[in-house]
Order: C-alpha cells, then structure tokens, then sequence
C-alpha cells in the first residue's frame, strides 16, 4: 500500500517537474504602423471615364503582409501608412519575426525582419528606408503596448534629434528612444516641436494641444517627412488608445 502510494506520489512529481518545463509563455498580440506620406493622387482619362492609378513602385508599404513566427504563418496584415494594423497574436518569448510581402514565392527572403520581445504586446512602427528612398527597403522600431494610462509617450524615428516642448516642458527628442510623461486627464496640455536652424536657435514645425480622457494613452510618433512636396521635414502621428490603469 505504502509502496504504490510512494510510486504515485513520485509520478505526480515528475508530471508537475515536466508539465512546467514544457509549458510555454502566453501568446500575446503584434500590431503595426507604417509612418509616411502619401504619394500624390493620379488619374488618367480613358474612353471619357476617370480611373485612378496605382501608387508609382516604393512609394508605399505592401498593401498586405504574411507575418512569419519560425516556419508558421501567424496571419496577414494590411499595411495602411498612418494607420494601425489589426493586431496578429504571437508567441511569448524572445526570438524573430519576419514580414513577407503576400504575392512573394516562398523561396524569397522575407521583406523585413525583426526581433521581438521576450513579452508583452508590442507595436511595430515600420518607414522606408531614407538611402533608398523607397519602401522595398524598410526600417522598423518594436514598441512595448504597455504604456500605461494618463501617460503621454513621445517617439522619435526620424534622421535626427529634434526638440520637443510638453506643457511648456522642453527636452530633446533622440532617434529610437522613447519618453514618457504623465497626461492628467481631460485636460488639454500644449505640444510643440521645433527643429535647429543652424543658427544656434530653433524653427517651430508643429504647434498643437494634446487631450485625453481618463483611461486613455497618447503615443506621439515622430517621423521624416517622404513625400515629393513635403511642407514640413517631420511629420507627427498622434494614437490614443484605451489602455490600462498603472
């Protein structure tokens, strides 16, 4: 009687030792955002009937991507520049994720490439390449979406710094890393940035209020204008998302 007790309790051991050695991190989602501007609207006229033309090559994300984890497909986003994607669930856990472009053969090297966080949900912010001037090279950034909320997160992917002023606060902006300040509620604060003029001063480019409402994040996203007649050299993409209480 001992001896079977002993027997079953040294199994039940080694299936809990092996159930938590196999388990997996909780899946979690993946977003994507691609930031830019807009090529100039084109139409021709045939037969006395208008017809819009296509986008000229690069001067767009792909309109659909296959999101890759390993050797599975995790499912297809659509690319919208200044919008955000549907969200594609992702395992937990550090390693690669790779974008391919939906009409791509499957021996063609992924469009873009990136390494995800270990955990958590997360935004990819994606902007075409500046040498190449054209989104068949991409760049990418991988944010955390776990901001928290009242907070205001100020993200820079342009080519350089830029100076940024928050409820008259004013600090540097660095390329890739992010900054976070509390956004008190229904309350709008004033938002400048500036950029240098080489004179030893600065040049204002965007003036404009942020406002939220209670149990809601900004994201203000910072990037180099691309278009062919660009009124500004930085563009500004502001997101307020629903998010959790710290």
């Amino acid at each position: 009687m001992m001896r079977g007790y002993l027997l079953l309790n040294a199994l039940w051991i080694i299936g809990g030792v092996y159930a938590a050695e196999t388990k997996q991190p909780p899946s979690r989602e993946v977003r994507f955002l691609a930031l830019g501007d807009l090529p100039p609207y084109r139409q021709e006229i045939r037969g006395g009937v208008r017809y819009e033309l296509e986008p000229p090559p690069g001067s767009i994300p792909p309109r659909e991507a296959h999101v890759g984890v390993g050797d599975e497909d995790a499912g297809v986003v659509r690319l919208t520049l200044g919008r955000v994607s549907r969200g594609i669930k992702v395992p937990g856990g550090a390693g690669t994720l790779a974008l391919r472009r939906k009409n791509d053969g499957g021996d063609a090297l992924p469009w873009l490439r990136l390494k995800r966080p270990e955990a958590g949900d997360f935004i990819v912010l994606l902007w075409r390449d500046r040498t190449a001037g054209s989104w068949e090279v991409a760049r990418s950034l991988v944010l955390p979406a776990s901001f928290p909320a009242g907070s205001v997160t100020l993200v820079n992917v342009a080519s350089g710094p830029v100076t940024v002023a928050v409820d008259q606060k004013k600090f540097v902006l660095t390329p890739g890393r992010p900054v976070s300040r509390v956004l008190p509620a229904g309350k709008p604060v004033p938002f400048q940035l500036g950029l240098s003029n080489g004179k030893g001063g600065l040049t204002r480019v965007v003036s404009r209020s942020l406002e939220q409402a209670s149990g809601e994040r900004t994201i203000v996203l910072v990037y180099r204008s691309d278009g062919d007649a660009a009124r500004s050299p930085v563009g500004v993409k502001v997101l307020r998302e629903r998010a959790a209480s710290p």
